[in-house]
């Protein structure tokens, strides 16, 4: 209808041509894409084309072991959404498209004895970012822009491991998450803002996740640890954000109805009641309760 006359239209093709190929202990894996986008707006039109590499390297050096050393390298080309471009007042027409070329090494080693089963990873990877989309405050805390700021460096370091038992009924799984990032602003080095943290980029954020289970029972316990952060690029003391733990905690149980299977879970979201903030003036809610239920069919 009339309604729809000016609005935004995107065009997008997207197409990849690669190969997979071991090589004695060695998988090689590359492929190339190629993006397409035709933007047709009131404001006029934008017309993009970009080629995409990307290229990772295995080797198990261990015939009898599970380990396994990995690296890659990729390049991501990312156009803004609509949602980014025109959302209400926190779009930005003028946004440029984010291009990334990352690498990365990583390690992997699994092993199972008997009932116990231990798997870990880890990653150190450098990403170098153009025109790095994020949202940040504008005018005020209150009011919120997407916005490109330059050039951004990250660099960092994701540890995780995975350790669970399984015995008759009873099972024990234990999983953590560990990652220390630094994101800085290279956009120019005369900028008051060069080498600082990214806004609302913590340094250390760490996950943890016990589950014991009894036959069709399972008890969790989740917690997430968020360092402090900075609400603009200015890393000074007064735009720092205390960092946060939250603790939540699960039970559910999975019901046998002939054919059909009926789960439910009910949660304990932030249990210690903690009074933290991810994003400054915006509080996020106390103890609350999540309830989860599933029902599926089995023909």
């Amino acid at each position: 209808g009339d309604q729809f006359k000016d609005s935004p239209i995107r065009t997008n093709i997207n197409s990849v041509i690669g190969l997979s190929k071991w090589l004695w202990r060695i998988k090689l894996q590359a492929n190339l894409s190629h993006q397409y986008i035709y933007d047709k707006t009131p404001n006029g039109n934008r017309e993009i084309s970009h080629f995409s590499p990307f290229i990772s390297l295995a080797h198990i050096p261990f015939q009898k072991h599970n380990f396994r050393i990995r690296s890659h390298y990729k390049n991501t080309y990312r156009l803004p959404s609509f949602n980014d471009l025109y959302y209400n007042s926190i779009g930005n027409s003028n946004l440029k498209a984010e291009n990334a070329k990352s690498f990365n090494i990583g390690l992997t080693y699994a092993k199972s004895i008997k009932l116990i089963t231990f798997e870990t990873t880890l990653d150190i990877y450098q990403n170098k970012i153009k025109e790095k989309i994020v949202a940040i405050p504008t005018k005020n805390l209150f009011n919120w822009s997407m916005q490109n700021i330059g050039d951004v460096l990250s660099q960092g370091i994701d540890l995780s491991i995975l350790y669970s038992y399984t015995k008759a009924s009873v099972s024990i799984v234990f999983s953590t998450s560990q990652s220390y990032n630094t994101s800085i602003d290279v956009t120019k080095s005369t900028n008051f803002t060069y080498g600082h943290q990214i806004p609302y980029t913590p340094n250390y954020t760490a996950s943890y996740t016990s589950t014991l289970g009894y036959k069709k029972y399972a008890l969790s316990f989740t917690l997430i640890q968020t360092g402090s952060r900075y609400v603009i690029n200015e890393n000074l003391p007064f735009n720092q954000l205390d960092g946060f733990i939250d603790l939540g905690i699960g039970i559910s149980r999975t019901f046998k109805l002939k054919r059909q299977t009926l789960y439910c879970k009910l949660n304990v979201v932030n249990l210690l009641n903690n009074n933290y903030e991810v994003i400054r003036s915006f509080p996020m809610p106390g103890r609350h309760f999540n309830l989860k239920i599933v029902y599926k069919f089995n023909t």
